[in-house]
């Protein structure tokens, strides 16, 4: 079974790795090529020639993008038709990057077997929302991590440590990408 991870950044490697030893063949999709080290037992593209690539032979399309102008909408009629027969949707983006209707009717042509989706456009869900009630749809809750205080000083040192050692602090968010 093949996982195509979009957004393979930080966050991204961290599924990508949890999936390997579970058997799964995961690919990755990034905006563009970084000269981070990989696992050999990932292939990770780039673009849309890359997304292009891994759509047909995706079982499960985990998305990971930031908001950005160039993937809001993105989960959509479009992609949904390039997908394998029968994939599923893990859905952990930002809710305005699925076209919802686009998705219920993949999933009610059958073409996409399920989805599981952690962030939506209006949100809270409104209770009326067919997700709720749909039988290929797993909602769950969008509850980020609450960090301790003591993962938080943790970090606080480690970010220290690199400034004192000349060395970068990592993640840095790109204004210009928008993440």
């Amino acid at each position: 079974m093949q996982v195509t991870i979009l957004g393979y950044g930080h966050m991204g490697r961290a599924v990508a790795q949890a999936l390997l030893p579970m058997g799964y063949r995961v690919t990755g999709v990034r905006r563009s090529h970084h000269d981070t080290p990989e696992s050999a037992s990932i292939e990770v593209m780039c673009g849309q020639a890359g997304l292009d690539s891994l759509l047909p032979r995706t079982d499960i399309l985990i998305n990971l993008l930031p908001l950005t102008p160039q993937t809001q909408g993105l989960l959509a009629r479009p992609l949904f038709e390039r997908l394998a027969e029968g994939a599923v949707l893990i859905h952990l983006g930002r809710g305005e990057q699925l076209i919802e209707a686009d998705l219920l009717e993949a999933l009610n042509s059958g073409h996409l077997a399920g989805a599981s989706l952690d962030v939506f456009a209006s949100e809270p869900l409104p209770p009326e929302h067919p997700f709720w009630d749909h039988p290929g749809v797993l909602v769950t809750p969008h509850d980020a991590c609450r960090p301790t205080p003591q993962a938080v000083a943790e970090h606080l040192e480690e970010c220290l440590r690199r400034v004192e050692a000349g060395e970068p602090l990592e993640p840095l968010v790109d204004s210009q990408r928008g993440y």
